[in-house]
């Protein structure tokens, strides 16, 4: 399972990523300063995939912490972001360290933030699209609302106040909103995490029994092409 590294080089500073992290199930190492990193780099016997920096409030520590992990043989060729505190936006946004990196200034976009960290590590091409989607149980009638996180070739991600299990099987209906069409796709939820501080509920779900024009059409929705002719 990929890992990521946190460090949180003041307490509760990375209080609302580690709560998106949280929201769907990542799996995630704290560390209270570079230091510490770089020790656990020493005993370590698998690398992060990734490595998520809260920048130090001193500018001076904020340089040190990046140059260190640069020229650290453990850490150099690992992804790396960023996070910038709010109060600290106008020092920080031209200084030459942050030229090479990730950077998310507070308060961090959700949405934004996992598509960022998906690509960095290297997980399958994904969308980040918000749009209203509804859900139906494959055993039952009713429809029910959800809004959607992200998509996938194989999956998809959406919050929603309606309780499921794992293993349900749902049809997920939404429209393409570039060319219109109304999408309907098979799928078995596979992850389930209640949201923090809300009532609504985080699922992943993967796709099943998709037909080869489901998945055309699935596919350029993806990688935002316009497939007119994809059947509703």
């Amino acid at each position: 399972m990929k890992i990521i590294y946190l460090i949180e080089t003041f307490p509760d500073g990375l209080k609302t990523v580690k709560s998106h992290l949280s929201d769907i199930n990542a799996k995630f190492t704290e560390f209270s300063s570079v230091a510490a990193a770089l020790h656990q780099a020493k005993i370590a016997v698998e690398a992060p995939s990734l490595v998520v920096l809260l920048a130090d409030k001193s500018l001076n520590n904020f340089q040190k912490d990046i140059t260190s992990l640069k020229n650290s043989f453990f850490y150099s060729n690992i992804p790396r972001v960023s996070i910038i505190p709010g109060e600290m936006t106008g020092i920080m946004s031209s200084i030459p360290v942050l030229n090479d990196e990730h950077v998310f200034h507070m308060p961090v976009d959700k949405l934004k933030f996992l598509s960022s960290l998906a690509k960095l590590m290297n997980l399958p091409q994904r969308r980040t699209f918000k749009i209203i989607i509804s859900i139906q149980p494959e055993s039952g009638n009713l429809k029910y609302s959800g809004v959607s996180i992200d998509f996938s070739e194989t999956g998809m991600a959406f919050e929603s106040d309606f309780g499921m299990d794992l293993g349900n099987k749902i049809n997920v209906s939404f429209v393409n909103p570039r060319n219109r069409n109304r999408m309907l796709l098979k799928a078995e939820i596979v992850r389930r995490v209640p949201v923090k501080s809300s009532n609504r509920i985080f699922y992943g779900v993967r796709f099943i029994g998709m037909n080869k024009d489901e998945m055309k059409n699935l596919s350029d929705f993806i990688t935002g092409e316009v497939n007119p002719t994809g059947k509703e």
